[in-house]
């Protein structure tokens, strides 16, 4: 048949828009083997890779990026798996407002809750430490979010949304025959999600914590707002370090063999997940046609889930916006005065 507009049309946004995303990347190779600096025709160099294999700087950023990156990964998977499994899977009431509020903190800007985190758990500031090390007479602040693993904590609370979306998703397709078979059987609930739903979900999580891992890698807001203070860099804040040193002229061929070794994990990632989908064919279910799914039910633990549900708002949204609307009506940050 003949195409009509809209596929015309469709079809000439992606073109365009892999042609930029393809020239960019085309510049980024191509000053990663320019020398520096570059003069003329320059011939094609390996030196840029050698000054970043080299330094010692290199290795630390990367160690920092795999902890931040990995924390954000635990954290976002920790409350997602659970909230999608209660939403998709359980009786547990006003399940449409959980998905309208995981929305919600989607929209929330990422540099926002940062710097509510900042002002909370500042190892000298902030006002969550200062209120302890007053109560109880500390002599350190008990908990500090100027670290990697802090670091990690706030973008991982910001990543949830996504891995919600996505896991919601795999539980909604999934079908549930095998899991109801292994209720009936007497199977405890650990057993089931640890033997029977986890397994069949592993394409679907591989390519979700990909995703996660990722955007982690990438991040500028959190380890900007959080590290740079402290000289915890990590592979963004570290890129814009170099592309705008302080007090020489600025080099684009290190940072640019920075970003293709990058692209390479990236590209390395992304294949892994493409042969661990392979064998998508063995998490295939075969059931009638009249097959209905039958919800979990919580019974007592209703109220057990909303906690859980309202200790990840409290975190994701409550606190960091409340200190940051209060931080914003003072001159300087304090605790509130009876």
């Amino acid at each position: 048949s003949r195409p009509d507009s809209f596929t015309i049309g469709s079809g000439a946004l992606v073109v365009l828009a892999s042609l930029l995303i393809l020239s960019l990347l085309g510049i980024i190779l191509g000053l990663s083997f320019t020398p520096q600096p570059a003069s003329g025709l320059a011939v094609p160099t390996l030196d840029n890779f050698r000054q970043v294999l080299t330094d010692p700087m290199t290795w630390t950023v990367f160690g920092n990026t795999i902890v931040l990156a990995v924390t954000a990964l635990i954290v976002a998977l920790g409350f997602a798996l659970p909230l999608a499994w209660l939403v998709e899977c359980t009786d547990m009431k006003g399940r449409g407002a959980v998905t309208a509020l995981m929305l919600t903190v989607l929209l929330i800007p990422t540099f926002a809750s940062a710097a509510g985190w900042l002002f909370l758990l500042h190892p000298r500031t902030g006002l969550i430490n200062v209120l302890i090390i007053s109560a109880f007479g500390l002599e350190e602040a008990p908990f500090s979010v100027v670290s990697l693993v802090g670091m990690g904590w706030v973008e991982g609370l910001s990543r949830a949304p996504i891995a919600f979306l996505m896991t919601c998703a795999a539980f909604r397709a999934m079908n549930h025959s095998l899991e109801e078979a292994a209720h009936v059987s007497g199977a405890p609930l650990p057993a089931v999600l640890g033997r029977i739903v986890l397994p069949l979900m592993r394409p679907a999580l591989i390519a979700c914590a990909i995703y996660i891992l990722m955007i982690a890698f990438g991040s500028f807001d959190v380890p900007a707002i959080i590290g740079w203070a402290n000289r915890t860099f990590t592979f963004s804040t570290y890129v814009y370090l170099l592309t705008n040193p302080q007090d020489v002229f600025p080099g684009y061929g290190p940072p640019a063999a920075l970003s293709s070794i990058m692209l390479v994990v990236a590209l390395g990632l992304v294949w892994w997940a493409r042969r661990s989908m392979a064998d998508a064919h063995r998490y295939a279910v075969v059931t009638g046609k009249a097959y209905g799914r039958r919800l979990f039910k919580l019974g007592r633990g209703q109220a057990i889930a909303w906690l859980f549900v309202a200790g990840y708002f409290l975190c994701a949204i409550v606190l960091p916006l409340l200190v940051l609307v209060w931080a914003s009506l003072l001159p300087f940050l304090q605790l509130p005065s009876g």
